[in-house]
């Protein structure tokens, strides 16, 4: 379209004669962070920037990354006007044929405060010469026209439907299933005029007419807004007329929309109209809302304690818990009677209490059925209890959070003060669905937490979390229901304050490469620097299969020794400082950036398979990082596993084919099922895969098979294989162990076998192999120190004299070496070498959930 511009921001579009002025967005320069980039835009929509950018003055936008200025648009635009003002930049050459560009669109937002900034649209991969802004501001409207939205009825009843009336985008109905006829439609209010409803006028309808030609578009006013909201028939109508003139030769008037609103109390303010008939000069359409509905009539309607997620049409239904009641202890002992969606029954309280006080049997709330939904889930809102400060009322909040599959939690009292009572309930009734957090690829269902959720501190603050589920009720910390990272401060008497939303568990994981996960939280909390904006977190998976971990400044790496009966206890921390850290990691603030803060968590439960050996005579090891499992402890005794499936016998000594099965691991009578060739270490799925090839002659070719060990810490050795799949000439295998557990605590009657760690001060790791000489050097020192002790006291025994002497020259000795690299032990019980390596964490941060709870989610 043809427009009237100059470079001072005014631009006037000649078909209607809209005038807008963007010059109030210019005032100073804006920057914005690219994350495909790594870098910062810098731009000024009206002028060149305050600042050179690659040495010239001439640049109104700016890319700056790493010490580079790139200059991505030039000073002036060329101005555009298709319905909705379009300002294009030229920069720098980005390739042999093509300059960067930046598309800066100019939306209509009437609520809008004065100065905002652009959103930057994500950049298609095969395309990084082009950026793109939608810049939504008031500046982009035309002059509205309203008309009033409220009535009242015969019986008094108030109505008002201006929570619908759209400031930023249209209501959109489609009239063909082709797409050709598309209403655009506000209420008691004209549309947002852009491309798509370029109606001229003050339309409350505005029919887009679409053709293959994009310059045949054609939009048709189908009524002015010029009528107040009135009552026809029982119901809510709201009438547009005065529009095009009609092309209809019975009839010499003008187009005309009636929209009916029919009361409907499971809808709320945030549905759709729909189409219900037209005429040649009318459009009718219908809407059912919440809206239209008298507060009495809602009042009782809302006793089903039932409501619906505006946004999915989502049906959360609480009644399952309103039967009976339960009570909760606070953290200073107080006990509350509480019932859902209706008033206790036998309580000392007074009549229609929902929550109640059972100290002083004063209400906390008066009960409701009216449950009410926000992002995060359903909740309820019981007001009007006991009176309270400043003659206020006590309340009571009850949100319900999505919890476990077949989770049946109780309430538990997150904060409570002199006026108020906040409540979580984790229940999977909250659930309207579940994050798919376990992929073929990314399976990161191991992490999720059931009972307390990861800590991680930054930024003066912690940080609660969890995976793919909401946060874990905690005492004292009122999170906004739902979220997946609450930041929370804490005051100098260390109670919980300013917890924000650092957003929901509404995305699923994104795969980067086979070792790396990312996974996104979004629509937190308002952000504090752009209140248009929602604070968003993201944390960034990547492999270690060790588990790796930072403590106190000092790498501490776990990996497995074997001593028959003794513990090894490090010299490089006191006794009951070294904790086991499990594979499974742990998250660590990395940084924060325009609303949107990073974690990074090192983890086992991203790695891929690795390749490993068979080490004679019954060993398996990981090359890449020297782990290490004895298969021969799945053979106390040295006679075959027999499993039978499918009619058959089959045996199994993994350690001992060539004597049992004539050369094969695993055999069917005569039938040797192949020797070792592979060996596999899936990390992620904590099993050890043996593959057997080339086994007897079968039809031709060989008898192959497959045995998996499946890490299993609930079951020991004695369990044995189980056959899981039988072909013509091959057979498959699994055996549920702890054997297959590297990460866990193995003990038998034989050996103890347990984690051990080195503390490193520089990130590089020793290998294994000089570990194992170390181990093996202190069993033969401490095996002569006790020879040499006993001739000691037998010496001490013969020449008590001598022995005195003896004792001083030793005790001159050490005096000058009062320090011990490595101290040994006795362990006489399994008891005792659990609790020398207890996992626990002092802090309470690291708390792991049981594999039963980890099997549950």
């Amino acid at each position: 379209m043809p427009i009237k511009q100059n470079f001072t921001c005014h631009v006037t579009d000649s078909e209607h004669l809209h005038k807008h002025n963007f010059t109030e967005l210019s005032s100073s320069d804006i920057t914005i962070y690219d994350e495909s980039a790594d870098g910062n835009i810098t731009l000024r929509l009206c002028s060149p920037l305050s600042q050179t950018c690659a040495g010239s003055s001439d640049y109104s936008i700016c890319l700056r990354k790493h010490g580079t200025e790139i200059g991505l648009g030039k000073f002036p635009p060329l101005l555009q006007n298709n319905h909705t003002s379009m300002f294009t930049f030229t920069g720098d050459l980005c390739s042999n044929s093509k300059n960067y560009t930046v598309l800066i669109i100019m939306k209509c937002q009437e609520n809008a405060i004065d100065t905002t900034i652009p959103q930057l649209i994500p950049k298609a991969k095969y395309d990084h010469c082009s950026t793109y802004f939608i810049w939504y501001t008031k500046w982009a409207c035309n002059k509205p026209k309203n008309s009033n939205c409220t009535v009242v009825d015969e019986r008094n009843n108030l109505y008002d439907l201006s929570p619908l009336t759209a400031y930023k985008n249209n209501y959109v109905v489609y009239i063909d299933d082709k797409g050709n006829l598309v209403m655009n439609i506000n209420v008691c209010h004209s549309v947002i005029h852009e491309y798509g409803s370029a109606c001229y006028g003050t339309a409350g309808a505005c029919l887009a007419v679409y053709s293959n030609d994009s310059s045949n578009h054609e939009y048709i006013n189908y009524g002015e807004v010029n009528q107040a909201l009135t009552i026809n028939n029982g119901n809510l109508e709201i009438l547009y007329t005065h529009g095009h003139l009609c092309n209809d030769e019975t009839e010499h008037s003008y187009l005309w929309t009636n929209i009916t609103f029919i009361c409907d109390p499971e809808a709320t303010e945030y549905t759709q109209p729909m189409y219900k008939n037209n005429t040649s000069c009318n459009y009718e359409f219908v809407w059912k809302t919440s809206l239209a509905c008298n507060k009495t009539y809602l009042n009782e309607y809302a006793k089903k304690c039932k409501v619906t997620n505006p946004r999915t049409k989502y049906i959360y239904n609480m009644k399952a818990l309103s039967f009976g009641y339960v009570m909760t202890n606070t953290s200073d002992g107080t006990q509350y009677q509480l019932q859902i969606c209706g008033p206790l029954r036998n309580s000392k309280c007074p009549q229609g209490t929902g929550v109640c006080n059972t100290k002083d049997f004063v209400s906390a709330g008066m009960a409701n059925a009216n449950l009410m939904w926000r992002h995060g889930g359903p909740y309820l809102n019981y007001t009007n209890g006991v009176k309270c400060q400043n003659g206020r009322n006590h309340y009571t909040i009850i949100s319900f959070i999505c919890g476990p599959e077949e989770s049946t939690g109780l309430p538990i009292i997150v904060k409570n003060d002199s006026c108020s009572l906040i409540i979580y309930w984790y229940t999977n009734r909250a659930c309207e669905k579940r994050l798919r957090c376990g992929e073929k690829e990314t399976n990161l269902l191991p992490l999720v937490r059931t009972s307390k959720n990861y800590v991680a501190k930054g930024m003066g603050t912690e940080f609660h979390i969890n995976i793919c589920l909401g946060v874990i009720p905690t005492p004292g910390l009122a999170c906004p229901p739902g979220s997946a990272v609450c930041q929370a401060a804490r005051t100098s008497e260390g109670q919980y304050t300013n917890e924000t939303s650092l957003g929901y568990p509404d995305e699923t994981t994104i795969l980067l490469d086979k070792q790396n996960v990312i996974l996104n939280y979004s629509q937190g909390s308002p952000c504090p620097e752009n209140p248009l904006k929602n604070l968003s977190s993201s944390f960034k998976f990547s492999c270690n299969y060790y588990g790796d971990h930072l403590q106190n400044g000092r790498r501490v790496t776990p990996f497995r020794r074997r001593a028959a009966g003794w513990a090894l206890d490090l010299g490089l921390a006191t006794p009951g400082q070294a904790k086991y850290v499990m594979l499974q990691g742990s998250p660590e603030f990395e940084n924060y950036s325009n609303c949107h803060f990073s974690f990074t968590w090192k983890t086992n439960i991203v790695c891929a398979t690795l390749v490993g050996v068979w080490v004679p005579p019954c060993t398996v090891k990981d090359t890449t990082h020297a782990n290490k499992v004895d298969l021969s402890l799945l053979y106390p005794k040295p006679v075959p596993r027999i499993v039978t499936g499918t009619g058959k016998n089959y045996s199994i000594n993994i350690c001992g084919g060539k004597e049992h099965c004539n050369g094969s691991a695993i055999c069917q009578g005569t039938n040797g099922y192949g020797t070792i060739t592979s060996v596999m270490f899936d990390y992620n799925s904590k099993a050890i895969k043996l593959v057997y090839r080339n086994g007897s002659t079968c039809s031709g070719d060989s008898y192959t098979s497959e045995l998996s060990l499946i890490c299993n810490d609930s079951v020991g050795i004695d369990s044995g294989p189980k056959l899981i799949l039988h072909g013509y000439c091959m057979a498959s295998f699994e055996w549920h162990t702890k054997i297959a557990c590297p990460e866990k605590v193995m003990l038998d009657s034989r050996t103890s076998t347990y984690p051990v760690y080195t503390t490193e001060t520089t990130p590089a790791r020793e290998s294994l192999q000089k570990n194992d000489a170390a181990v093996q050097t202190w069993a033969i020192v401490s095996a002569l120190l006790l020879v040499a002790v006993v001739l000691i006291a037998w010496f001490c025994m013969r020449n008590p004299r001598s022995c005195s002497d003896l004792r001083y020259r030793i005790s001159a000795i050490t005096a000058s070496r009062n320090h011990s690299t490595v101290q040994y032990s006795r362990v006489n019980t399994t008891e005792e070498a659990h609790l020398l390596l207890d996992t626990s964490d002092p802090c309470g941060d690291g708390e792991i959930d049981s594999d039963d709870e980890l099997l549950g989610v």
